[in-house]
Formats: C-alpha cells, structure tokens, sequence
C-alpha cells in the first residue's frame, strides 16, 4: 500500500499510472500489487501543517505507515554568487525541511507501535561535491547528518533508519539541472553514468529489505565513494572497505586534483562563467 505525497496533481496522477502501466514488469512499480491502488495526498512538505494532514490522509487511506521514504526536492545549479541567498535557504526549506517535517509527523507513530523504516533519500553529492552544486550538496549533506543522527537515536525503539545516495538519473529535474549547470560542472560529469529511475528506486528496495543502512541504489561508482568519505557511519562490508581505503586514498586525490584541474582552466579561459558581486553586496 502506497501513498504519494505531492504538491502537483497531474504529476502525482503520472506517476500512478506508470506504477499501473508497470503491474506485470520486474521494476520497483511492480513491487505494488494491484490490489493496493497507489493513493494520492497532495501538499506541500515545506509546510508543516500541510505534512501533518498528508500524513493523516495517509493513515486513513492504508492504515499504519511501514515505511517512510522523505524524498521532496529539487536542484538549483550554479556558482555560489549565481543563487541568491533567497535561493539558498529555499533550496534547503524544500530538501533538508521538507523531509524533516515528514520524519516529524511519523517518527512518533512508528515510536508509538515499536516498528517502522525511514529511509531518507538523500544524493551522491552528501559524499562529496563540486562546482555547480553550492545550493544544492549543502542540502544533502544536512540529510546526511539527520540520518546518521537518527540511526543511533533510534537504537532500542524496533524503528530502523536508512540513506540512500541516487547518482545521477534520467528525470525531468535532471534535465532542467543542465540549463543552469557550469560548462566546469559539466566537463566534471561529461563521463558520468545517467540512470534510470526505475533501477535506482529497485536497488533502494532491495537494500531495504537486507536492512542496509547506507544505499548506494546499485551505483558502483557511489559505493566506491561511499566507502571512502562514510567517516564512522555503518559499513555495508566493513572488512572490505578497511582494506580499500589506501587505494582509494590515492585514487580520491588524483580524482578531485582532476577536478581542481578543470575549474582552474574554466576559470582562466571564461572568468565570466564565475561571477562575483562587489564586496558587501553579495546578499542584496
């Protein structure tokens, strides 16, 4: 039993019937069978108010919830100083609050019952980051910090908590991300993988089930830089990663002097590409 928690009507509405059109696929829509119609709540997560009647709507429709997958948000690409600071803290009232209002309103229930899953969904670049994403990583390295919290918080109480970094995917968001993406941020990801949505939401299901806390949604090159920058949060194979961690010591310095390497040469080439306002200004 599934609800979807949107703000958008005809958006929601697109993303039950490709769970329906995908009834009889081996795809994560798949894993919602038919005889449990996906339901619609709409509301605005940045509103505490709205997210509290989403979750009661929720609650009335399915009864109570399972499984809490906070993943609201969206990516305002750019250099620092192309953002304002208005487009900072929305970026961050709509990624980092717009899922704590959601941990908010069903933590206690889950609490309350002894049972239940969160699983924040938060981004490859909470693991590292780079030119083009300055209003962007903050946010997920927020959700990255929250998860980690909560995960030690809630020891003891039957809930279990989980983060999932999705690479890049092949979305609409992602294709509004590239018109205001950096020429630098996108020499850095000219060789990305592009994945599908589809892939990265079974991988997360799969990861769910064996109860991993850390969910790298079946991208070789996230786990690799999990296992490098994951500091003292649990370890999806902790022997392996001790192991690792002098090779990828050396390959994450020769990786980010490469992309040092690239910023520096768009910088010299296109300084207008890096605008920066008068001392003093930055925040009008």
């Amino acid at each position: 039993k599934v609800t979807i928690a949107a703000r958008g009507k005809a958006a929601a509405e697109e993303t039950v019937q490709l769970a329906a059109a995908a009834g009889g696929t081996d795809s994560a829509s798949s894993l919602i069978p038919p005889r449990h119609p996906v339901q619609i709540a709409l509301g605005d997560v940045t509103d505490a108010g709205a997210t509290a009647a989403i979750v009661r709507e929720a609650v009335r429709l399915h009864g109570p919830i399972d499984v809490l997958m906070p993943c609201a948000g969206s990516a305002q690409t750019g250099t620092l100083f192309e953002r304002s600071v208005a487009e900072h803290k929305a970026s961050m009232e709509l990624n980092y609050f717009g899922s704590l209002n959601a941990v908010y309103e069903v933590l206690p229930l889950m609490i309350a019952r002894g049972e239940g899953a969160v699983c924040i969904v938060s981004s490859a670049l909470a693991l590292t980051s780079y030119v083009g994403y300055a209003a962007y990583s903050p946010t997920k390295y927020a959700l990255r910090g929250l998860a980690d919290t909560l995960r030690n918080e809630m020891q003891g109480t039957g809930v279990s908590v989980h983060i999932a970094y999705p690479p890049n995917m092949d979305t609409p968001g992602y294709i509004v991300e590239q018109r205001t993406k950096p020429e630098a941020c996108q020499a850095i990801e000219a060789s990305d993988t592009l994945y599908t949505p589809d892939a990265v939401a079974s991988s997360i299901l799969a990861d769910l089930r064996r109860g991993d806390y850390n969910m790298y949604c079946g991208a070789g090159d996230v786990g690799i830089l999990g296992a490098a920058a994951n500091g003292m949060a649990p370890r999806v194979n902790p022997v392996l990663d001790a192991l690792l961690l002098p090779w990828l010591t050396v390959v994450a310095w020769a990786v980010r002097s490469g992309w040092d390497r690239t910023v520096a040469k768009f910088r010299r080439r296109h300084p207008e590409q890096f605008p920066a306002p008068q001392p003093g200004t930055a925040s009008v």
